[in-house]
């Protein structure tokens, strides 16, 4: 009777020890999205005007990043709703000849940041604070920019709701007795 005990403790400190090395292998990126369930969208497009001409437009950034969240059971929070803020900020430039002739390339930084209030825990203070973030640099001849560039705003948006799902897994149905 005593083995049993023993073998039945040891399997369930197994577990546990199982359990809490799986909690720790969450990135501080993952852990600072766990709970999360809804976030605002701002997006800021800051464009030269050469980069206008290629033809990237904010509504469409927003309503990609926007509709991509709702497909992964992210609510959308309205402009009067609180809550985490998704900010995407990009700026683009057009990269000249030296006579302004030719456009050769544009080059583009976009910056994602998940903004909320959090408090420090030295003074009790609250204050807002980017809890996850990734920046990346890319650059595209005019003809593909926007195409591009939406497409790296949609592949960081991945990222992002990869580490969500990390963070926020989601339950597996139980099975039925006849699906075994």
């Amino acid at each position: 009777m005593k083995a049993k005990k023993f073998w039945i403790l040891t399997g369930v400190l197994a577990m546990c020890l199982g359990a809490i090395c799986v909690a720790s292998a969450l990135t501080d990126n993952q852990r600072a999205l766990k709970g999360i369930q809804d976030v605002g969208v701002v997006v800021v497009v800051t464009l030269t005007d050469d980069a206008v001409k290629a033809g990237l437009l904010k509504s469409q950034v927003q309503t990609d990043v926007e509709l991509k969240l709702r497909r992964n059971g992210i609510k959308v929070l309205s402009q009067e709703e609180y809550g985490p803020i998704l900010r995407i900020n990009v700026v683009a430039v057009a990269v000249q000849s030296a006579d302004k002739q030719y456009t050769f390339t544009h080059v583009c930084s976009v910056d994602f940041a998940l903004n909320e209030y959090v408090q420090i825990m030295r003074s009790g203070e609250n204050i807002l604070a980017s809890t996850w973030r990734m920046i990346g640099t890319v650059h595209a001849p005019q003809d593909i920019f926007s195409s591009y560039i939406r497409r790296h705003i949609s592949d960081t948006l991945d990222m992002f709701l990869n580490d969500c799902l990390a963070a926020n897994p989601k339950e597996s149905p139980p099975k039925s007795k006849n699906n075994k």
